[in-house]
């Protein structure tokens, strides 16, 4: 009788080890299928049992899965950068072939006002090919990893108000005002070439996008943990749906799409201020909307 039981036990025993051997093979072969499939760059779908082996598997998917939407999305962009690029040269060609023309007309006419109105064509033709090369350029700065920040003891006041001066002249032509407000002088420890470039781009979309005649607001505020610095302006309405959306390359909402940009300049101005330490946000109250850039203490 014992010896019964011991035959039955080891038959038992071995039927376990042979279960538990075609588990783990069935294993093995799905591991194997999902890491070819990895490698082929193709998508498998695998049905799992509430078991250790097949939670393994599982994770093993969710891993291969997230790859793939990595891949995805770094294609996605790459496509996007090539596609501006693209269209940043093609319209290159018309403020160029533009100065060509007027350049030589100016040639052939002695008319004093005829004169002056070419010129202000050039000048305009000017500015539309500068605002394409510098486009240009922050797509350069992000693809190649080019900014490198390098905190010094700096002055925000003297950012602020060597950034406003440099963009009173594109203010007047909208016959916009820039105010600022400083209640002492502030210093702290910021990179200024990249923050100048960070504040510029707000003050330049304050004036793109801001209503003709009307003000913007520069403040300087000192808090507990941070430097604020907050760039208002008058204008169409952010909406808060997109608040979190235009800080995206390449983003660009519809109510901008008749205005010169790419959706590049908000997201440069992100990663200069993460590089930093700091944050940028955006607020909307009526028709006004405020950017501001936090710099860490």
């Amino acid at each position: 009788m014992i010896n019964l039981l011991l035959l039955v036990l080891a038959v038992s025993i071995a039927g376990f080890g042979l279960h538990r051997y075609w588990l783990a093979k069935q294993t093995l072969n799905k591991m194997d299928r999902l890491l070819d499939a990895a490698i082929d760059g193709q998508k498998i779908q695998e049905n799992f049992v509430d078991s250790y082996d097949e939670r393994i598997v599982k994770k093993l998917k969710t891993f291969v899965d997230s790859r793939e939407l990595i891949t995805e999305s770094t294609s996605s962009e790459s496509q996007n950068i090539h596609e501006l690029i693209a269209n940043i040269a093609h319209q290159t060609k018309t403020p160029i072939t533009n100065i060509s023309m007027f350049s030589e007309l100016l040639k052939e006419i002695e008319d004093p006002e005829q004169i002056h109105e070419y010129i202000d064509d050039i000048n305009q033709q000017s500015q539309k090919l500068k605002h394409l090369i510098e486009e240009l350029m922050k797509t350069s700065y992000l693809e190649n990893h080019l900014i490198k920040t390098a905190p010094k003891r700096n002055s925000y006041s003297d950012l602020i108000m060597e950034s406003v001066e440099a963009f009173q002249h594109l203010a007047s032509q909208k016959q916009m005002t820039i105010q600022t407000e400083m209640a002492s002088e502030v210093y702290g420890h910021f990179d200024e070439q990249w923050s100048k470039e960070a504040l510029g781009n707000l003050l330049d979309n304050a004036i793109k996008y801001g209503d003709e005649g009307s003000v913007i607001d520069v403040r300087l505020k000192e808090l507990e943990s941070f430097i604020r610095i907050d760039v208002s302006n008058q204008g169409t309405a952010i909406s808060e749906a997109v608040h979190g959306k235009i800080f995206q390359r390449f983003y660009r909402d519809e109510a901008t799409q008749g205005t010169e940009g790419l959706g590049i300049g908000l997201y440069l101005v992100r990663e200069i201020m993460q590089l930093q330490g700091g944050l940028v946000k955006v607020e909307t109250q009526g028709d006004r909307n405020t950017f501001s850039l936090f710099f860490k203490k």
